[in-house]
């Protein structure tokens, strides 16, 4: 959800600048929001133009390629559009915008591809590590040293995971070879899933312990709180990569305000 807030955030400051929208300002506004972008194209369809003076867009194609989020975390592809945009009471006044509520939700289409070597590399990020390592329970006292994901044919995953003790205890090597479904377009389930610690198989109860916990923030339903509606249409993994097809309902949009100098 944030990549989706990184371009609605670019779209509505250029609408708050209460002019035409140059597709050119809004790619670099959204280059200015990411670390790095290789190719980005942009496509605004709006009929009559001068609508964008009033908050409203028939229209918004966006196709990037190689989009660094964070200096360590690439995504492949992603292909953002949006059915019409068209915001409410929309004013502006001293170069902030002050109300930018939807007059109706926004509605879009996102397909994203990720790769084997930059989701490894996604998982050395200080911002991945320290999200997996509160997965740990701190009772456990270990630390997470490595983690690395292959990807395999027919939605197959294989991960490696090491973990260090703080107390001089056996070091841990986990490996888990699962397959991956989506039920109900919401939630990622692991399926018929083996693992073995320090080549050891691990009892399924204990497994089925730690994959609820890993999988546990996988669900989409939880964006409902927040008046986002996501289901995911299509999960493809194939060797080496990964890749998703995503419709997405927002009743509003991400509270953010920003100065324009």
């Amino acid at each position: 959800m944030e990549v989706i807030t990184i371009f609605l955030t670019s779209l509505m400051t250029i609408v708050g600048m209460g002019g035409i929208i140059p597709e050119q300002e809004l790619k670099k506004a959204i280059s200015d929001r990411v670390t790095e972008v290789e190719t980005l194209a942009v496509r605004i369809d709006n009929i009559p133009a001068h609508g964008l003076l009033k908050g409203k867009v028939d229209k918004l194609s966006i196709a990037t390629r190689g989009l660094f989020i964070l200096s360590d975390v690439r995504i492949a592809v992603l292909e953002i559009e949006t059915e019409s945009i068209e915001l409410a009471n929309f004013s502006v006044g001293d170069n902030i915008i002050q109300d930018r509520q939807l007059a109706k939700p926004l509605q879009l289409g996102m397909r994203l591809v990720l790769n084997e070597d930059d989701l490894n590399q996604a998982l050395q990020s200080p911002v991945v590590r320290s999200y997996l390592q509160a997965k740990i329970p701190p009772s456990r006292d270990y630390q997470l040293v490595a983690v690395r994901v292959n990807l395999m044919a027919d939605n197959k995953v294989e991960l490696q995971i090491q973990l260090e003790s703080r107390q001089n205890k056996e070091p841990l090597n986990i490996l888990v070879n699962c397959s991956t479904r989506v039920r109900q377009g919401q939630k990622l389930e692991i399926i018929e899933p083996v693992a073995f610690i320090n080549d050891r198989k691990v009892s399924p109860r204990f497994l089925n312990r730690l994959i609820n916990r890993i999988t546990e923030d996988l669900d989409l339903k939880s964006l409902e709180s927040q008046r986002i509606l996501a289901r995911i249409l299509q999960l493809e993994i194939n060797e080496d990569t990964l890749n998703l097809s995503a419709f997405v309902r927002l009743e509003q949009l991400p509270d953010i305000k920003e100065n324009f100098y």
